[in-house]
């Protein structure tokens, strides 16, 4: 299992500050931000009066407080296997050791009590890039558009992958180790649920990230008056810094996840069945002997019925019919004058 950079737990709002902070302080843009003095800065939800700046408000607070919540997630899912184990406050690297070495006690010859199954991990394909236009492939234009516009992109893409946690301990299993059973399936449900969630969280941020950018180059047609330009460019701005540290944020959690999930299904992987011999090939059937069909004394009768016998070629039913025979002309009788 790769060991990733675990990150303090410390409160969650004051890790945001302190990676805006430090983002701010090093950054070259022209307008200074102070997230002290911002409402997204502290937490809050801001709101501008416009529909459009304010969706884009609303949802950054959203995925902001989503990644302030990571520490207490994370820390609520290890809690079971830490206390199975004795290991408290042990990060997810080492909870993935022990847990491991925990189910081997055997050794390595000899199967674990324990097996575990992870699917979905795998992320989505995207979408076919050869997608014919209308009209190409027969089909008429959609209403409301004229012929020969493209249409706007779709969304093709599936929905995230569920995934699914499957956690077997074999039939032999002592009584004693019911409870670290329990506590390793309750640990990694629960990681595959962070894995779900911070995901699309961090996908989220990149995309909020990239509109504020767009959203900045029109606060001065949005907004007329003065103060109203200056409040929304320094919230524009914070949403910005606190965008890049929750998509870093997201990212560090969700491939912990990732990794603890992938390093216990193929550490304790079920083993495969072995396969059957295939069937040996049954032997050709001998076509069976038959004898020649003797002809009858005299080269008279019909050939036997059988192998070899010959038959006579059907009558033709379509011959021309015969002609018909002329009558005999009666014999002339006597002149008798």
């Amino acid at each position: 299992m790769t060991t990733h950079y675990t990150a303090p737990r410390v409160s969650g709002l004051c890790w945001f500050l302190a990676i805006g902070l430090a983002i701010a302080g090093a950054s070259c843009a022209p307008r200074a931000v102070t997230l002290g003095q911002t409402q997204i800065g502290q937490g809050k939800l801001y709101q501008s009066g416009s529909v459009t700046y304010d969706r884009f408000f609303q949802d950054t607070h959203a995925v902001q407080l989503e990644v302030m919540r990571a520490d207490d997630d994370e820390a609520a899912a290890r809690a079971p296997l830490e206390k199975a184990l004795d290991a408290r406050g042990a990060t997810l690297d080492k909870l993935y050791e022990l847990a491991v070495t925990h189910a081997r006690k055997g050794g390595e010859d000899v199967p674990p009590m324990v097996y575990v199954t992870v699917s979905g991990l795998e992320p989505n394909k995207e979408p076919p890039k050869d997608v014919k236009e209308p009209g190409e492939n027969g089909d008429a234009p959609k209403e409301g558009t004229k012929e020969g516009a493209k249409e706007g992109p779709h969304d093709a893409k599936e929905g995230p992958k569920k995934i699914v946690v499957a956690v077997i301990p074999l039939d032999t299993l002592p009584a004693e180790q019911k409870a670290f059973v329990k506590a390793l399936t309750e640990t990694a449900r629960s990681e595959a649920e962070i894995l779900e969630r911070f995901g699309p969280t961090m996908t989220k941020a990149a995309q909020l990230s990239t509109l504020s950018d767009e959203l900045s180059d029109g606060v001065d047609r949005e907004f007329s008056g003065r103060k109203a330009r200056k409040d929304v460019t320094q919230e524009l701005g914070a949403a910005k810094l606190i965008l890049a540290a929750t998509e870093d944020r997201a990212r560090e959690v969700s491939t912990r996840a990732r990794a603890f999930l992938k390093g216990l299904s193929e550490a304790l992987k079920p083993p495969t069945p072995e396969a059957a011999p295939p069937p040996a090939p049954a032997a050709p059937e001998k076509p069976a002997a038959t004898k020649p069909a003797r002809p009858r004394r005299g080269g008279g009768g019909k050939p036997a019925k059988g192998a070899g016998a010959e038959t006579s070629p059907p009558t033709r039913t379509d011959a021309p019919p015969a002609p018909a025979s002329k009558p005999k002309p009666k014999p002339a009788e006597d002149f008798n004058p």
